[in-house]
């Protein structure tokens, strides 16, 4: 279905919540860290019922993205879709075309003022295009950052990363970090880490109309996948496939984490389980491209379905979820409360812990950019489609140009999907 191939879904109208009528809603999310559903239960689920007490809300967390995303979609299709639930930037542009979640644009005017919530984030969300309706709220927001080895660092003498670097510059201090069996850099075709580059040095994945792939046509967008190629192939300070199984650099959650790689550009979420591994480490800003400065960044969001008979009930807890009252205990490590005077808060910095710039994150934020989730069909075609057809080239087997005209005819073929 195109863009404007239905009419938004809007909520019900507001009415006062009356008390004394007893409603139990059901919420789901993913599980973005361990026990977070029972994290939930005591730091937000508790405190809302005591505010609400006409409202009982029986939570629940699916371990893993992409079984949460299964779940959700077998929910729907027997009639037991959640009233509320956490949504991805990446489906939330597809649930609103396809009428499963409502649109909460009034109510976020009128009710959440816009000095209070970062409002970077929001464009990402905005259906159908980023001038849009909001059928979704962020909680928090995550964005790259540069992760650096400080013992490797301090080992070959090389000065830390700081927001004046270039590629150029990672790529310097690469070279110097890399030997006796470690690597200066993690190279790939994440989202996380290519997209941004992209954008960064003129280059584009998408046209502007979000229904065509720009990557053949970006003779910046070539050069840099070429760029990331090279670190492998060419300059040897990155891990090709071979060496990354020898060294067992797949064995952790990011190749960073087994202590062999010095530097990676990798989602701020993974400080959670970056804490835990044996050598110092930090986070600076991702490097400047050859025209901006372009950081991938996007918001983990909630979404009220369009099927719940009880949309007001399921407002008052969103932006409870959202709001000041939601404490920085019930978020991860890494990530961003979208309230700003909890991420700017004292706790949220979380002094004493690694990393200890986590300002940095804070720092992110305008120049944060997401991969083009307002299309259709995006995790089809990023995710599966885009890395699938540049890994050849990644692993030495193909040519970057050929890899990127297959990628290109596969992404359109997946943006033109009904």
């Amino acid at each position: 279905m195109s863009r404007a191939g239905i009419a938004p879904v809007m909520g019900a109208p507001r009415s006062a919540l009356r008390r004394q009528d007893q409603v139990t809603l059901n919420y789901t999310s993913w599980e973005l860290y361990p026990q977070q559903a029972q994290n939930e239960l005591k730091t937000l689920i508790e405190p809302f019922q005591q505010q609400f007490p006409n409202i009982k809300v029986q939570n629940s967390a699916v371990a893993g993205y992409d079984a949460y995303w299964q779940k959700i979609q077998t929910l729907y299709a027997t009639n037991q879709a959640p009233d509320v639930y956490a949504m991805s930037v990446g489906y939330e542009w597809d649930f609103a075309n396809e009428g499963k979640i409502i649109d909460l644009d009034d109510r976020i005017k009128a009710e959440m003022p816009e000095a209070d919530y970062f409002q970077s984030p929001l464009p990402m969300l905005r259906y159908p295009d980023p001038s849009g309706r909001l059928f979704a709220f962020p909680f928090q927001w995550v964005c790259s950052v540069l992760y650096y080895n400080k013992d490797l660092f301090d080992k070959a003498g090389v000065a830390y990363p700081d927001e004046t670097w270039t590629y150029d510059t990672l790529l310097d201090a690469a070279k110097e970090l890399t030997g006796d069996g470690q690597f200066g850099f993690s190279s790939n075709s994440a989202h996380t880490q290519l997209d941004a580059a992209i954008y960064a040095n003129g280059g584009k994945v998408l046209n502007d109309d979000y229904k065509s792939c720009a990557l053949a046509s970006s003779p910046e967008a070539i050069e840099t996948i070429q760029w990331f190629v090279d670190l492998i192939a060419v300059h040897k300070v990155a891990p090709d496939a071979n060496q990354s199984r020898d060294i067992g650099l797949g064995t952790a959650n990011s190749p960073f984490q087994s202590g062999r790689v010095a530097m990676v550009i990798d989602g701020s979420w993974q400080i959670s389980s970056t804490r835990g591994v044996n050598f110092n480490w930090d986070i600076a800003m991702v490097p400047s491209g050859k025209k901006s400065r372009v950081i991938y960044g996007g918001p983990d969001s909630l979404s009220i379905s369009s099927t719940t008979p009880h949309v007001d009930e399921a407002w008052e807890f969103l932006k409870y979820a959202v709001g000041p009252a939601r404490t920085v205990e019930s978020f991860g490590a890494g990530v961003v409360p979208i309230y700003k005077a909890t991420a700017n808060s004292e706790a949220w910095m979380a002094a004493g812990q690694a990393p200890a710039n986590m300002k940095v994150i804070l720092d992110t934020e305008p120049y944060m950019m997401g991969a083009e989730f307002i299309s259709n069909n995006w995790t089809e075609w990023r995710i599966t489609a885009m890395n699938s057809d540049l890994t050849p080239a990644f692993l030495g087997a193909s040519s970057v140009e050929d890899a990127v005209k297959t990628a290109t005819a596969n992404i359109d073929a997946i943006l033109a999907k009904p």
